[in-house]
């Protein structure tokens, strides 16, 4: 077996240097492969709770897209980018490029990057104003390998691409668990960022976990980032104004961040075709359950301690909100697991 470095990971390689055919025993039953069922049987349930006639007349098929602002003449209101800190988590919402002196996308997308390495403190000949001492900085120990998640916000998907290969040349091995959605951003703006980065100088404190094969039981990355990442945090990295953060995570001081699921058919990457709201909703429950319970196993942690502490839906069209809503109350029948939202 040999290992190399992949665009996002190391891939191991398993090499057969001597192989031979044996003809089996005839009497031997021989089994057709089988294949599994897209939904397993609690998740079926959640798809029927998010189609069932009880609804009333919903949608069943995607919409096109609400008005936008521009079209519509409003403007939308701009929220400056926000920083905040409580205990070992320290959060950037709205980072967006103030003025955009390039047409180019891609120079767009890095320069919002730089601005997320400013605020880490990362860049420090950069001359741009940072509103934490530099005190406060080496306290969080932070640079952008301590990242645990990210939410992309581009103008149009048509920028997806872009993205995708600015992210290739920032991150290494372990990149952070991403969303990524198309929303009505204020022009000439076509990217914006929201972080969460954990600060604590032991990186083993922090695991990835990619999937990068086509199987059945969910789908591969289509982009550089991890499909969840985990962090455990140790009673030193917690700080004396952290109370309430240790309360929440008392059970094993550990936080796991999913990327940001669609109701992609693993085995084959593509779409539900007839379109149907409810199997997405259910499509995209299922993956992120499945690789949380994967991580979960891989790093031996218990299933019994699993809190779903939030979540965030992004919608096409409003007119889906009651079909999600009627998916998540099934969702938490069948988990069986408390959430805090």
């Amino acid at each position: 077996m040999s290992l190399s470095v992949g665009d996002i990971a190391p891939v191991a390689y398993l090499r057969i240097n001597e192989a031979y055919l044996e003809k089996t025993n005839e009497d031997r039953v021989s089994l057709p492969p089988q294949i599994p069922p897209l939904l397993d049987g609690k998740w079926e349930e959640v798809e029927n709770s998010a189609g069932g006639n009880n609804i009333g007349n919903m949608l069943t098929h995607t919409p096109p897209p609400s008005p936008s602002y521009a079209s519509q003449g409003v403007a939308p209101i701009i929220v400056a980018t926000k920083r905040g800190r409580r205990g070992v988590w320290y959060s950037i919402s709205n980072v967006f490029v103030p003025h955009i002196h390039s047409p180019s996308i891609e120079t767009e997308c890095k320069e919002c990057w730089e601005e997320v390495r400013r605020e880490c403190g990362n860049d420090v000949n950069s001359g741009a104003p940072n509103p934490f001492s530099q005190e406060k900085l080496d306290e969080f120990h932070l640079d952008l390998m301590n990242v645990s998640h990210v939410n992309v916000y581009l103008s149009s998907m048509a920028y997806f691409p872009t993205i995708n290969a600015v992210m290739y040349g920032i991150f290494g091995s372990s990149p952070p668990t991403r969303a990524c959605v198309s929303v009505d951003l204020q022009a000439p703006q076509r990217v914006c960022l929201d972080i969460m980065a954990f600060s604590d100088t032991d990186r083993r404190a922090r695991h990835s976990l990619h999937v990068q094969s086509v199987s059945y039981w969910a789908p591969a990355n289509i982009g550089p980032y991890s499909q969840s990442i985990t962090v455990s945090v140790s009673p030193t990295a917690l700080s004396d104004n952290s109370e309430t953060f240790c309360v929440e995570i008392k059970i094993d001081r550990q936080w796991m961040f999913v990327s940001g699921q669609i109701g992609l058919i693993p085995r084959n990457m593509t779409m539900p075709d007839p379109p149907s709201v409810a199997r997405e909703i259910a499509l995209a429950l299922q993956h992120a359950d499945r690789v949380s319970s994967a991580t979960m196993d891989g790093l031996a942690i218990s299933a019994h301690s699993k809190i779903i502490h939030s979540a965030i839906v992004w919608m096409v069209d409003v007119g889906a909100v009651l079909r999600v809503n009627c998916a998540w109350a099934a969702a938490g029948k069948v988990l069986q697991r408390p959430v805090v939202v």
